[in-house]
């Protein structure tokens, strides 16, 4: 065997081998592979197929729902077909994000967080007749707390009128005869009577929030539950009654790292955010509603260029006539004088009028006359 028959070998062997020994090290225990975090609702659901069907009724979330949170089996279903209807709509409306938008990432996401307020004995909902979910956009928390309490009435608001079709859709196939839905600005909404319980998650900053919303609650009893996540103000925390982690509050197994946390204001305490978002900024509409107006942006008009009135001519009119810039000297030397205009150009100047005859041709009758009249 040649030296480079043995080289060739030699590569050959070294490439299988670390080929081999790589292979073995990325399937242990210890490897990224096998650290690779797995969603605790995509192991309750089990075989979750990619085409999001339906799930087995005997697996673990079931019991989450029905157990832990003591919904009815009916209910559980119900908020399965809305999972399974959000993925359906996304496809076309951008109702949640798109992002691996699966039946398990919605229960994870919007369902779950939305509905662990029922295992809240102060919930305002259990007494509530009324509520409103401001800013529902894709039907969240508003849809999973209408099945969860069927005895409230809710109104869905948004002012995105494609997302509401969506929301609606979803709601006469879920058969929800407790849900209406409204299209406009919550600013611009007056119902009667007003709502017990007014519902929001992560709309936008709360002060601005309670500015758009606070003439939707009764006086004094109104409540308002906010599902929001992060960081607040030390000035919002301190008006809310109610600050609750659902991940430790509630399902502590599923919410290991969920931020998200249900903050309960009275609406006194709503009033006092909005004032502090708008100042005493609020005029009334026509259905006699206090509403809060954001102020207006003062659009910069371009300013129109001053005529130059330190010019000797001025430029005239279009179809004005035309004077004689002599002329015009002469009449400003004059104090007070008025400019007078030249008289407009016709052609008459040096006319000349020519007998009809034509030169050297005989006479005609009317030269005759003319000849014995002269």
């Amino acid at each position: 065997m040649t030296r480079q028959s043995l080289h060739l070998l030699l590569v050959v062997v070294c490439a299988w081998l670390s080929t081999t020994v790589v292979q073995g090290f990325s399937t242990l225990p210890g490897s990224s592979e096998s650290r690779t975090p797995k969603s605790f609702v995509a192991t309750a659901l089990g075989a979750v197929t990619t085409d999001n069907s339906s799930t087995d009724p005997s697996l673990p979330l079931e019991q989450i729902v029905t157990r832990d949170l003591e919904l009815s089996a009916d209910q559980y279903q119900q908020l399965q077909q809305l999972a399974e209807l959000v993925v359906e709509w996304n496809e076309r409306i951008n109702l949640v994000s798109r992002k691996d938008c699966t039946v398990a990432t919605v229960w994870e996401r919007h369902i779950l967080p939305s509905i662990a307020c029922t295992a809240w004995s102060e919930n305002p909902l259990w007494e509530a007749q009324r509520a409103i979910d401001v800013g529902t956009g894709g039907g969240f928390p508003g849809l999973p707390l209408a099945i969860c309490f069927p005895n409230v009435d809710f109104v869905l608001l948004d002012s995105v009128g494609k997302k509401l079709t969506a929301v609606q859709d979803m709601a006469q196939q879920l058969q929800l005869s407790n849900v209406q839905i409204h299209h406009g600005r919550a600013e611009e909404y007056g119902p009667q009577p007003k709502f017990c319980v007014a519902t929001g998650r992560s709309v936008s900053n709360l002060p601005q929030f309670c500015g758009w919303m606070q003439h939707l609650l009764q006086k004094d009893t109104g409540r308002l539950l906010y599902w929001i996540g992060g960081d607040l103000e030390t000035t919002v925390t301190e008006k809310c009654v109610d600050d609750i982690p659902i991940g430790q509050a509630w399902i502590p197994a599923l919410f290991m790292s969920c931020d998200k946390r249900v903050l309960q204001f009275p609406q006194p305490a709503v009033t006092a955010l909005a004032q502090e978002f708008l100042g005493n900024d609020f005029v009334a509409n026509p259905a006699g509603i206090q509403v809060a107006t954001p102020p207006k942006k003062k659009k910069n008009k371009p300013q129109r260029k001053k005529e130059d009135t330190s010019s000797k001519y001025q430029r005239s009119a279009r179809g004005a006539w035309k004077t004689s810039r002599r002329r015009l000297d002469n009449e400003k030397e004059a104090s007070g004088a008025t400019i007078a205009l030249e008289p407009k150009q016709r052609g008459y100047e040096g006319f000349q009028r020519y007998d009809s005859a034509p030169r050297g041709g005989p006479a005609t009758p009317y030269d005759n006359e003319k000849e014995a009249s002269g």
